[in-house]
């Protein structure tokens, strides 16, 4: 019996003036599960047997239910700190002459941590489901939610350092003072920041849009953060390209507006082929391709040029698939190929004409060696 009590009187560590047992960590691991145990049976109380919730959609469920499990796991921690002596005037941290750090301070920055991730999560599901937006407007929902994020953790943080004592004042001084002394070393960083701050804003490039930037193959846009977007090509590879190059740099934007885009597709026919007959085919292919729009303008056939080996023609065509584009011209260059074999038009292949020129002394001395 004295060894059980020796160990429940083992200091652990200490806060102020207070000593943490190994009795203090038994009981709120005690309670801590007991707190489990009412919210799982909390929850199922309210979601199944309350018939005005039962009725509700899935994410209004969700709600009530992230509701009681912020409730209940601040009350549990409130009644552990009770239970092992730590009352709200219990003091922790003395930061000067006129504020201390007590309990009270911990359990009000823990109710500001709750109601930030509480209304950040509402402010997602807000804006997601929100009339203002439609549903391909996917890039103004993003950049809203992300600012909105931003600025109700600057918010939030500014609670809690007030709460605990802390001049916000001197806070913002020095943390001037250290950016100061920090931007010349890490410049690129902030510029990288700051452009972030300017694509959420500006909405010049938005999370969904298909982009082609400099030394990066086209891609889709999955996220923009703080410092850095991540752009997933077509071949599903993950690119992570800072903030600043979609800025600053050349980037051709495909989901600019919500305009179709052109593009084309290149074949060469053998000369002496019938060009009105080609061109006649290639926009009987366009017809049959429900990918290919009529607006703003309708398919066009160019005769490019007169090609060392082929008669250059372009397809040009409208299409609103630009992720797929190289599927859709595939599929376009099987129908060129097979429309092109049943009509007897030739596509080419580069040839080039060798002219050997010799004079007579050469043309006596091969004919010479020819002769048996």
């Amino acid at each position: 019996m004295e060894y059980i009590n020796d160990f429940l009187a083992y200091k652990i560590f200490s806060i102020g003036n207070y000593a943490f047992t190994a009795s203090d960590l038994i009981q709120i691991v005690a309670i801590y599960v007991g707190v489990l145990l009412i919210t799982v049976f909390t929850n199922r109380f309210f979601l199944r047997k309350i018939k005005i919730i039962r009725v509700l959609p899935s994410d209004k469920k969700m709600v009530f239910s992230r509701l009681i499990t912020y409730i209940t796991h601040l009350l549990g921690l409130w009644f552990a700190l009770y239970s092992i002596g730590l009352h709200p005037s219990t003091p922790i941290l003395k930061l000067d002459n006129d504020n201390t750090i007590n309990i009270s301070h911990l359990i009000q920055v823990a109710l500001i941590y709750i109601l930030t991730r509480l209304l950040i999560w509402m402010i997602e599901k807000v804006f997601i489901h929100s009339s203002f937006f439609s549903r391909s407007e996917e890039g103004k929902i993003f950049a809203f939610v992300q600012i909105s994020k931003y600025i109700v953790v600057v918010l939030a943080l500014s609670f809690a350092l007030n709460t605990v004592g802390i001049d916000l004042g001197l806070v913002w001084a020095g943390l001037a003072a250290l950016l100061v002394g920090l931007g010349f070393g890490i410049q690129q960083t902030f510029n990288d920041l700051i452009s972030g701050l300017i694509l959420l804003i500006e909405g010049t490039v938005k999370v969904g849009d298909i982009i082609e930037i400099e030394s990066v193959a086209v891609g889709k846009v999955i996220s923009i953060g703080v410092r850095v977007s991540n752009v997933e090509t077509r071949d599903g590879i993950n690119i992570i390209v800072p903030n600043s190059k979609l800025v600053v740099d050349n980037v051709i934007n495909w989901s600019g507006s919500d305009k179709a885009a052109r593009f084309k597709v290149k074949v060469g026919v053998a000369y002496g082929s019938d060009t009105q007959l080609v061109k006649e085919k290639l926009l009987e292919i366009t017809q049959k391709q429900e990918f290919v729009v009529q607006t703003p303008e309708k398919p066009l056939v160019i005769f490019k040029n007169f090609g060392d080996s082929a008669l250059e023609f372009e397809l040009l065509f409208w299409t609103y698939e630009i992720w797929n584009i190289e599927i859709v011209s595939s599929k376009m260059r099987f129908e060129i190929d097979a429309i092109f074999r049943e009509n007897n038009i030739v596509i080419t292949f580069p040839q080039r004409d060798i002219h050997v020129k010799i004079d007579k002394q050469m043309l006596r001395e091969i004919k010479e060696d020819l002769d048996p």
